[in-house]
């Protein structure tokens, strides 16, 4: 046969070369940083919880808000590209524990309700890692540990055991840079449908004003 068994939540086969891997073995989580009130709002870049909600792939520009952090916490608390994000807690289940990937060049660094975790090697494409922690499987995991949440109290060790498939290095490439290309599209026709729309904002005004330059 020209697969082999791998095994996740479900049992699901996997193709011949991929496998499971738990985030534990992937990656070594931290928890943000946090300060008094007057530090916010100048600084480095600091990603928040629904910076992490809000974007599967996070960059500077996508990052509103900033912090000043002391050169000491700012050793241990930086975010690197190839990072990951999560957020530690949320009111809405759907959004408990959800997932960004640092793509940035430019070091930042992340809040207290905020999980990094980096890379202990090499294994995973940023493209595909930031489409494979929003994927179906992990965030039945998440959702369903304990009161369906991340606990903010222990939010690292309920990740530690979350299980991840890890592709072939090109099949990971492929599946980033399809689902990559398809998003870009997605974008490019929100932008479209947004000028449309102002568009006939523009044109409804004129009509309803008397219509005048029709006759003209």
């Amino acid at each position: 046969s020209s697969r082999r068994h791998g095994h996740g939540a479900k049992g699901d086969k996997l193709p011949k070369g991929w496998r499971w891997v738990s985030l534990g073995e992937a990656f070594e989580f931290r928890n943000g940083y946090n300060t008094s009130k007057e530090f916010y709002g100048s600084g480095v870049p600091f990603v928040n919880v629904l910076d992490v909600i809000t974007h599967r792939k996070l960059t500077p520009e996508r990052i509103k808000g900033k912090v000043q952090i002391p050169d000491e916490a700012w050793a241990v608390n930086d975010v690197r590209k190839g990072d990951l994000l999560f957020n530690r807690t949320s009111e809405i289940t759907a959004e408990v524990g959800l997932g960004s990937v640092y793509i940035g060049d430019e070091v930042v660094t992340f809040g207290g309700f905020v999980i990094r975790g980096r890379p202990l090697k090499e294994v995973f494409d940023n493209d595909y890692l930031a489409y494979a922690i929003r994927h179906a499987s992990l965030r039945k995991q998440i959702t369903s540990m304990g009161r369906g949440a991340i606990r903010s109290n222990n939010g690292q060790s309920d990740l530690l055991d979350v299980r991840i498939m890890l592709p072939l290095d090109a099949d990971q490439r492929t599946i980033g840079r399809t689902l990559t290309s398809m998003d870009d599209e997605i974008d490019l026709l929100r932008t479209k449908l947004a000028q449309l729309h102002e568009q006939k904002r523009g044109l409804m005004q004129r009509l309803l004003a008397g219509g005048k330059w029709i006759r003209q």
